[in-house]
């Protein structure tokens, strides 16, 4: 285990990803910026209504409307995407270089184990990386140090869903929505990669995933991972949005059966297989 948090953690692609949070802050800090000078507002948001902004994605789709207006969450989707390309690669990697010899100083188990852990300490550098670009624009910009929202500010960064209307969110709100549940959503998908990994390329695995991603974005279904990822698909913003209690169980179950058929998989796998 400490060998892969010491190899499999690269510090180039956490660097890369706060610049990524920090670009997709300063676009949103540039928007909010402009709408408080039109509407006369002195605040320039909190650090909460950054957090909710990062993992926002998109209104539910109304099919079959003929006036609603399809538009792809490209910013949500790079958010979501990046952290998959960080965990791609590496558990494959484990077998294809060291091959069988792999498994002699440990027994699959722990291996497989040892990669779970490696996984969920990369996902949570990912978001630590979030709230390090995060605090870095609050001291660089106006932005209040607090975890309320600004009730007029994320009136127009959800503007889709709450169509002008104000929404008061506490911190605890706040953490649940904009940093636990997306949390667990990436991290149970980068599980489920890791899983891929053991039966098919890391590209393969990595594709897979992240179309499950542009999935979730057309189709809010609750057991479909990634709408979880989304802030303004749960009921609090949407009446008719998804339930943040069963979407918390679908995706810790996820997140647990990728981890237990990983464990079977790798006990009963050819390790030539793997290497090829």
């Amino acid at each position: 285990m400490r060998y892969d948090l010491r190899q499999g953690l690269q510090r180039r692609n956490y660097l890369i990803a706060t610049l990524l949070f920090s670009m997709r802050l300063f676009a949103v800090y540039r928007s909010v910026q402009f709408y408080c000078n039109v509407e006369s507002i002195s605040s320039r948001g909190s650090i909460g209504d950054y957090m909710l902004c990062l993992f926002r994605g998109m209104a539910i789709i109304q099919h079959g409307s003929m006036e609603e207006k399809v538009s792809v969450p490209i910013e949500w989707l790079i958010v979501c995407g990046f952290c998959l390309y960080i965990t791609a690669a590496y558990p494959a990697q484990g077998i294809s270089v060291q091959g069988q010899q792999v498994f002699l100083r440990t027994s699959r188990g722990k291996w497989w184990l040892s990669k779970c852990i490696w996984c969920i300490a990369s996902c949570t550098l990912y978001f630590a990386c979030e709230m390090i670009a995060i605090i870095g624009t609050a001291i660089l910009t106006p932005v209040t140090f607090g975890l309320n929202n600004t009730p007029e500010i994320t009136a127009f960064l959800f503007s889709e869903v709450l169509c002008g209307e104000t929404i008061s969110l506490t911190p605890a709100s706040v953490i649940l929505y904009a940093l636990l549940l997306p949390f667990v959503t990436l991290t149970a998908v980068c599980m489920l990669q890791t899983l891929l990994n053991l039966v098919a390329r890391p590209a393969i695995s990595f594709l897979i995933c992240f179309v499950t991603y542009i999935a979730a974005a057309y189709f809010p279904i609750e057991w479909l991972v990634g709408n979880g990822a989304m802030v303004m698909r749960y009921q609090l913003f949407d009446a008719n949005g998804l339930s943040y209690r069963k979407e918390l169980v679908f995706t810790l179950l996820l997140l647990l059966l990728s981890i237990g058929a990983g464990y079977l998989l790798i006990q009963r796998k050819d390790l030539i297989s793997l290497e090829k």
